[in-house]
């Protein structure tokens, strides 16, 4: 126990303020989401709107105060589309879950802009495929009863949300792994985490784990299942469901791969040995 309380107090006097410039950033961009409208977010929508076309040849013009518009699908990327949640959410994941792992004061700043950069980026592709696949889904046969277009867009975009934040946390830790046995950048790394083993479970596990932070536990914290008692509790199943779902087919995949990876590499100790 006493182990334990002094591993933290020296995390927090390491990385405290590092985490506390996070913690500022997030609830910066949550707060900017919260009061802007669509001019105040064309920093975010312009790109989607643009990488959206260019991938499925719809077109978008400019309406003020809604958004990217395609009078031909009947689209409005608006400011619900801008996919600040899911940016804060990438940015959170990796942010703090690899800063306490750099050496220095200079990269450990550096990684608050790198981690900004690269949420951004990962979110302007994740949020394009999700309103191209959105779009098609609005428009397929698939709809009846409780199968409503509300809940398939919101079933959809959470998978989209969650391969894309899993593929990316493992991308970043495969990227520190790398750092971390290259001259100079190695010198900068105190350590990239666990064995290979416990990286297999962690590399969903802590994903999921920010995932449903910002998408349920938050909304909660702000009375969300106060104020829309049902449709908050039938987002909150549905999100964890599917988050779910996508957790444990990525866990699978992982194992999998380890299993076929150990059994490469016995195979060739076993023909070095002969």
């Amino acid at each position: 126990m006493l182990a334990t309380y002094q591993k933290a107090e020296r995390i927090l006097r390491d990385n405290g303020l590092f985490y506390f410039a996070g913690f500022l950033a997030a609830l910066g961009l949550k707060y900017h989401y919260s009061t802007a409208g669509a001019e105040d977010l064309r920093w975010i929508l312009t790109p989607v709107a643009r990488l959206v076309t260019l991938l499925s040849g719809i077109n978008f013009e400019w309406q003020l105060h809604s958004g990217f518009v395609s009078h031909s699908q009947g689209v409005v990327i608006a400011p619900a589309c801008a996919g600040i949640n899911f940016l804060i959410i990438c940015f959170a994941t990796i942010f703090f879950t690899f800063v306490g792992r750099l050496s220095s004061a200079w990269a450990k700043c550096s990684w608050l802009g790198v981690s900004l950069a690269a949420a951004y980026l990962v979110t302007l592709c994740a949020n394009s495929i999700r309103i191209i696949i959105s779009i098609y889904l609005f428009n397929a046969p698939i709809y009846g009863g409780r199968v409503t277009p509300a809940r398939v867009h919101e079933l959809a975009g959470t998978l989209i949300y969650v391969c894309f934040l899993v593929a990316f946390f493992l991308a970043m830790q495969r990227l520190m792994l790398r750092c971390k046995r290259s001259a100079p950048l190695g010198e900068m790394i105190a350590t990239a985490g666990p064995g290979r083993s416990a990286s297999v479970a962690r590399g969903v596990q802590i994903p999921f784990a920010w995932y449903a932070l910002i998408t349920i536990f938050v909304p909660l914290l702000n009375g969300a299942a106060r104020r829309n008692g049902s449709q908050f509790a039938e987002h909150s199943a549905l999100v964890t469901v599917t988050a779910l779902f996508a957790f444990l087919v990525w866990l699978t995949i992982a194992v999998l791969f380890k299993k076929r990876v150990d059994i490469s590499n016995k195979t060739k100790e076993k023909g070095e040995d002969v």
